[in-house]
């Protein structure tokens, strides 16, 4: 599996396309100027960037000043690798201290991370944090950043904030859970990416996060003989997200039971949705005050467990799975019209 500092480059892009939107949304311009920004937006999302900067430079030469254009011909040089341009567009915005400031704080430092400077775009960043501290596309690329230098728990720090404010935020938990696995937290990445499919189930991010939870679910068990099993307890876990080693055993005698016979009977995605109700009923058991204190309690397992108080959690995890074509998914999606409606209508009440 690829790092996350490997796959780094993902998050930036992605990043971008999210920042154009609430500042297309807000332009409040003269007509000529609101018509040429609209065709330099329709040339960037068609990818013709070199038209895009034309247009939004057609723009900045009778109106300098114009934030929403600078904005766009950055983030249209960014696209373009041309990061010195695209900083002094975001600088250049930044001085005018406008609505959008820190969506432009957002693109500069994501300009020099891409740059390869990454430790002048972490300063970056930190300037529009402190501005702007609960900015959620500054604090998703100062993680990314981060992550990419080796500063791990403080990225995780990042999106945790980022999370507080929006924990909806599909990138902000994918990462998340990415990063924990990445960092060998085995537990909080194994709920992280269920939290993270809560949100988003039918993605080419969503069959990488499912692959992973299966990837997490299977590594801590090694199969003796039919229906005989030995659990493999990891001599050291990182605790400072909270103490998990009894859950962790728990989820590997969980995942070992899942090869006997009893399981084995089932077809693939009903023996994964028994597994995790499994899974999510015994967590609710151990709670703890010290767990229920943790970030992974809070944000992800008291969704899970909400779920299964409200009979959601079984339609849930067949949607959670639907991008890899498990054999019995089709047919319990068939049978199960209603209880999908249900689990979608619970969802969208329990949006924080």
């Amino acid at each position: 599996m690829p790092t996350l500092r490997q796959t780094v480059w993902i998050v930036v892009l992605f990043l971008g396309s999210l920042l154009s939107t609430p500042v297309h949304c807000q332009e409040t311009a003269p007509e000529a100027a609101t018509e040429t920004l609209r065709r330099g937006i329709d040339r960037f999302q068609a990818g013709d960037f070199e038209a895009a900067i034309e247009l939004f430079s057609s723009i900045l030469e009778t109106s300098p000043d114009h934030e929403v254009a600078l904005y766009e011909r950055a983030l249209s040089y960014y696209s373009t690798q041309s990061y010195d341009a695209c900083l002094a567009d975001a600088k250049a915005g930044i001085a005018l201290k406008g609505e959008h400031e820190a969506q432009l704080y957002a693109i500069g430092g994501s300009c020099l991370s891409s740059d390869g400077k990454g430790k002048k775009a972490v300063k970056f960043f930190r300037k529009g944090l402190d501005r702007y501290p609960e900015d959620t596309s500054i604090l998703l690329n100062i993680a990314v950043s981060l992550s990419q230098q080796g500063e791990s728990a403080t990225a995780r720090t990042h999106l945790k904030a980022l999370l507080r404010v929006e924990p909806e935020h599909p990138s902000g938990n994918f990462y998340l859970a990415a990063l924990f696995e990445e960092e060998g937290y085995r537990i909080p990445a194994t709920y992280q990416y269920l939290r993270f499919l809560s949100i988003e189930s039918s993605s080419q991010r969503s069959a990488a996060a499912a692959t992973a939870f299966l990837r997490l679910l299977n590594i801590g068990f090694e199969k003796t003989g039919n229906d005989e099993f030995s659990l493999l307890i990891p001599q050291s876990q990182p605790m400072d997200e909270g103490d998990f080693s009894g859950i962790n055993l728990l989820v590997s005698f969980l995942a070992a039971s899942a090869t006997t016979e009893d399981y084995q009977e089932l077809a693939e995605a009903p023996r994964i949705a028994k597994v995790i109700d499994s899974l999510i009923a015994l967590t609710e058991e151990r709670k703890s005050t010290e767990l229920q204190d943790t970030f992974v309690w809070q944000h992800a397992i008291s969704r899970l467990v909400a779920m299964r108080q409200a009979e959601v959690l079984e339609p849930f995890s067949y949607l959670a799975f639907s991008t890899l074509d498990l054999d019995g998914g089709d047919a319990w999606f068939a049978a199960h019209t209603d209880a999908i409606k249900s689990y979608q209508k619970w969802n969208a009440k329990h949006l924080f």
